[in-house]
């Protein structure tokens, strides 16, 4: 009797982990091919939302009149990394004119896009970020916004930096 109880527990065994090899491949290669199409489609400068299609450019071009481009945000910033000090620059720029661009954004955008939020991850991301469109998507996603939102708001932030 035990011995029956212990081979049926063996073979029971070996078949949950024959079938999770078998099928845990396929399954993670399903999920990555479906966030790959999803990062896909989010590399867009457009989103559509609730039925009405937004632009980057058009948001962008919307705030761009509204923003003073005399001020000289690198001023101040010693880095020897080129890339640290666009980031350092971008990032005085957003906090130089965060209630220009925000003002500006569609109203279904703003409860993601948190000024307390967003600085108190900025030096998290500083020093590991490989462009300054890389740091803020980093940034958005410790957030907590949705992957194609980040990528919007990420695109309409690159197109009115003056870096």
């Amino acid at each position: 009797m035990k011995k029956q109880l212990l081979s049926r527990l063996t073979i029971l065994a070996l078949t949950g982990t024959i079938c999770t090899s078998v099928f845990s491949p396929s399954l993670t290669a399903y999920a990555n091919e479906r966030n790959l199409k999803n990062i896909n489609t989010t590399y867009s400068n457009s989103i559509t939302v609730d039925g009405i299609t937004y632009s980057a450019e058009d948001i962008a071009d919307s705030i761009r009149p509204n923003i003073d481009y005399s001020t000289d945000y690198s001023e101040g910033i010693r880095e020897r990394s080129a890339v640290t000090k666009a980031i350092k620059t971008a990032v005085k720029w957003l906090k130089g004119n965060w209630q220009v661009v925000y003002s500006r954004l569609p109203n279904w955008m703003k409860k993601y896009f948190k000024f307390d939020a967003f600085f108190n991850l900025v030096d998290t991301f500083i020093g590991i970020s490989d462009s300054v469109e890389d740091f803020f998507h980093r940034v958005f996603r410790a957030m907590g916004m949705p992957e194609n939102v980040n990528w919007f708001i990420t695109n309409v932030i690159m197109l009115l930096l003056p870096i």
